[in-house]
């Protein structure tokens, strides 16, 4: 199918206008200096938590919890004006590691929040999650089962699994429903900026953590600039046969990309000395590529890497894990000679390494986020420009080269 050059001409010139725009624009985002921009524990949960809590520092006592209450038809806020937030501004600790949980024992009304971002369910072999967390509302908190309201937040609204939801079987034998960020959050935080229209530090926190979501769900360009695109799209059926035929094959693109960066890196490190010891299989990049991580099952299969040595002294990998950055690191094993033992406990000292006992010394590929790889999300630009071979190439050498630094 020939796909006319003109077609992606008029995108690119779309694209340079706006990035005009977006270059003036401030970059500088306090939640993303701080944290992980997908922390779901001490970001996201925090933050939402913290706007709820009206005992808060924010001082606007319920008014941002009533707010919240009323994006849902069934909820009464008289229900819930003697609520308690978990976990509290003063008390970071989660009541029974719930991420929020909104209750008011006077009236015997409950709301459990499960915030998604991209990890699964934490299910065990006695009972799934949302499963516990219903249960000890009802049996622990004594909060009626018709008054437990169960709210399963994620990115993009998707179910939570049937081991999540153990003997209920179905989200609405919990009185529960699935809500998202870019939408219902979203919505709520715009709600709540009409009232701190005179506390700009409140105010700068909620804008802020809204761009973020927004950034995370790949919904911050501006309205008239989608519509241009929808425009230019739209034009002629070879547009739109053209933009079809993209998005149809851009997972396929997606599976020889991540396949030919780990052959082509593994070839660099066998050239320069390393032996490898194990390497991604095709199943592993189809899972990346292909599948959501939400899946049943899907997180562990989208953890994987290369492992290799050198002259059998230090056993090494470049590992890819579901919600990280590529990273590489090194096992702390009996084949560790003391010398480079002392190599890598030298770089954890002086803030090179970091350390863990699963994965021992470790670091991200990259200190630019422009670069670094996540190969899970091709949204993110250090991944989508792995498809170009030239750029592919450069990265391998930089990683290597990096590797051979500390080995040598």
């Amino acid at each position: 199918m020939k796909i006319e050059n003109h077609f992606f001409k008029d995108i690119e010139l779309v694209y340079k206008n706006y990035l005009i725009i977006k270059e003036k624009e401030e970059k500088f985002n306090i939640f993303s200096v701080l944290y992980k921009e997908h922390d779901e524990k001490n970001l996201h949960s925090r933050f939402i938590s913290a706007l709820l809590d009206p005992f808060g520092s924010h001082k606007l006592s319920y008014k941002f919890l009533k707010e919240f209450i009323n994006l849902f038809d069934d909820l009464n806020f008289e229900n819930f004006n003697k609520s308690v937030v978990y976990p509290e501004e003063w008390n970071k600790k989660e009541n029974q590691n719930i991420d929020i949980l909104i209750i008011d024992r006077k009236s015997r009304n409950a709301i459990i929040i499960e915030n998604k971002i991209y990890a699964e369910d934490s299910n065990n072999d006695e009972s799934g999650q949302l499963e516990r967390y219903f249960k000890y509302v009802r049996d622990i908190e004594k909060i009626p089962q018709k008054n437990i309201k169960t709210i399963y937040l994620t990115l993009d609204r998707h179910d939570p699994t049937d081991e999540s939801l153990g003997e209920f079987i179905e989200l609405k034998n919990i009185n529960g429903i699935c809500i998202s960020h870019p939408v219902e959050i979203v919505n709520w935080l715009n709600n709540c900026l009409k009232l701190v229209v005179d506390k700009p530090f409140i105010r700068e926190a909620i804008i802020q953590y809204i761009k973020l979501i927004n950034k995370m769900t790949q919904n911050d360009t501006e309205i008239q600039e989608r519509l241009e695109l929808k425009e230019k799209i739209g034009e002629s059926e070879i547009n739109m046969k053209s933009t079809k035929y993209l998005i149809d094959n851009f997972k396929h693109v997606k599976w020889h990309t991540v396949y030919e960066f780990w052959i082509e890196l593994s070839q660099k490190l066998k050239n320069n000395g390393f032996t490898i010891l194990s390497e991604p299989t095709e199943d592993d990049i189809l899972n990346v590529t292909h599948y959501e991580t939400y899946r049943k099952g899907q997180k562990d299969k989208q953890n994987f890497g290369l492992t290799f040595t050198k002259n059998n002294e230090i056993l090494l990998s470049i590992w890819n894990e579901t919600d990280e950055w590529l990273y590489w690191g090194v096992s702390d094993s009996k084949q560790t000679s003391d010398k480079y033992r002392k190599i890598f406990a030298d770089g954890l000292n002086n803030g090179i390494f970091e350390y863990s006992e699963q994965n021992n010394w470790w670091k991200y590929l990259f200190d630019n986020d422009e670069k670094r790889i996540w190969l899970s999300n091709f949204s993110n630009n250090g991944t989508f420009n792995l498809i170009n071979k030239d750029y592919r190439t450069k990265i391998i050498s930089e990683i290597v080269n990096e590797i051979l630094t500390f080995t040598n």
